[in-house]
């Protein structure tokens, strides 16, 4: 069910243009995978059950005890609803087809381009009254802040410095913990690059200001991968020189057509065993493709 749902999410706030009917198969693909699950589900629930009230006997020492045949009865006829059909945002993801085509990508919409939108309302919301005239007044409000805004995005002088408080990528600093980058992917479950305009992932490594800021090129031995949840694993290492240096953090941005997450497989006594997972929800497979997530063939039939 999770990887149904992975898959569809990925391809809902792709950057790429997803066919329409690509997406509500994966809709459809997750429900029926829901289904599957909660059908599972009360099997197991029924066996132990069962399992219950056999142990419950066995334990009377000796004793005959008739089991309450309208109890038992009563409990077998009592069905519950399923939860896709209960909670109402799942059936309701059937009608995501028709909202992308009528108003386009799921990721111009607020929450999935700008999550601190609601920022700018809470800005000019001193006070809070319920009436359609003080509704107007802040949304006016709103309207002339954002074309005030759009005015001076070019200005220099207007536009204060901001920092943000995360970054896409990290950058890998030489120091007690990491000396080389080999002991990034020695020590780190999880390890995070940038793909350039090439389509080359790399790592990035600075040991000092003065020398920059080094980008490693990745090597994947998918000789002996594997796939697991609908992921391609492989062996993963980082080239021992540099592919090339920057300065700062900024000009590296500049040449980033991507980011990326490389996840440890723990379940191996192999360590250097990882995944690539994109930030544009493309994940690498076992042909060295960068590609959005379709279920597997396995996956489907549940084996």
């Amino acid at each position: 069910m999770r990887v149904t749902w992975f898959c569809f999410v990925s391809h809902i706030f792709a950057e790429e243009k997803v066919p329409l009917k690509t997406i509500n198969v994966l809709v459809r693909l997750f429900l029926s995978s829901c289904r599957r699950f909660w059908i599972l589900g009360n099997r197991n629930g029924l066996h132990e059950s069962t399992d219950e009230v056999s142990t419950s006997q066995k334990g009377l020492s000796g004793q005959k005890r008739k089991v309450d045949d309208d109890k038992l009865a009563n409990t077998s006829k009592k069905v519950t609803k399923p939860f896709y059909v209960s909670k109402a945002n799942f059936l309701s993801l059937l009608n995501i087809g028709e909202m992308i085509e009528q108003s386009g990508s799921l990721r111009h919409c607020w929450e999935g381009e700008n999550e601190s939108y609601i920022q700018n309302v809470k800005r000019e919301i001193s006070t809070m009254k319920h009436n359609e005239n003080y509704l107007k007044t802040i949304l006016i409000k709103i309207l002339k802040t954002e074309i005030l805004d759009y005015f001076n995005k070019d200005n220099p002088f207007s536009k204060a410095k901001k920092y943000s408080r995360t970054s896409h990528v990290r950058i890998y600093n030489k120091g007690l913990k990491h000396s080389t980058v080999e002991d990034v992917f020695a020590q780190e479950d999880i390890v995070s690059g940038v793909i350039d305009k090439n389509g080359y992932p790399l790592v990035c490594f600075e040991e000092s200001r003065v020398r920059g800021i080094g980008l490693y090129p990745l090597v994947f031995n998918d000789n002996n991968g594997m796939w697991k949840l609908n992921l391609w694993y492989s062996e993963t290492r980082p080239e021992i020189n540099h592919f090339s240096v920057y300065k700062s953090r900024e000009e590296l941005l500049k040449d980033c057509a991507d980011f990326f997450i490389l996840l440890r497989e723990k379940d191996t006594i192999n360590t250097s065993v990882r995944t690539l997972i994109c930030r544009s929800w493309r994940v690498r497979d076992d042909r060295g493709n960068f590609r959005l997530p379709l279920p597997l063939k396995n996956v489907l039939l549940m084996k």
